[in-house]
């Protein structure tokens, strides 16, 4: 992906009428930033129906739509890349943000098994996909493979499967 790409997405996102100007934005590497709102009165069924509804949107990670999901801490660097990038934030609002400032269309996660599935899966690859799914804890949910280990980091009512 080239680093311009990540420009035109905060370019696209500033255009956008639907969605208010961000609080924060995070430059996590060159060429590619985080975006934060500070919210109220969201539930988290709620906030992650938006997160993924607004990367469909923008075109940005799908993957990176859950509400556990750690932001790169600005004032440290990311050793990812060589040479070591440091993150750094630009505060654009102060405003608080209302789930009626969000016009970008939400989808219906009303269904107790929801998945993202993912390209690699399409192609047949196994990757790690995270599934929210409607289990009681401790029991396995026939035919998945529940992975042990980085993979292991959600909430109780998540669990992640290799596909």
């Amino acid at each position: 992906m080239s680093e311009r790409y990540g420009d035109n997405v905060l370019r696209r996102i500033a255009r956008e009428a639907r969605v208010p100007q961000p609080s924060y934005v995070l430059s996590t590497s060159p060429g590619k930033y985080q975006t934060v709102w500070k919210v109220e009165s969201f539930t988290l069924s709620d906030a992650e129906a938006l997160q993924r509804s607004m990367a469909a949107t923008f075109g940005t990670d799908r993957a990176v739509v859950d509400a556990a999901r750690l932001l790169r801490l600005p004032g440290f660097e990311n050793r990812k890349y060589d040479p070591p990038h440091l993150v750094v934030a630009a505060r654009l609002s102060s405003e608080i943000y209302r789930p009626e400032h969000f016009q970008v269309p939400t989808p219906d996660l009303s269904e107790p098994v929801m998945r993202r599935i993912r390209l690699e899966r399409l192609l047949g690859m196994s990757r790690c996909a995270e599934t929210p799914i409607a289990i009681p804890k401790g029991q396995a949910r026939e035919g998945a493979k529940t992975q042990v280990g980085p993979c292991s980091s959600l909430a109780a009512s998540t669990e992640r499967e290799c596909l």
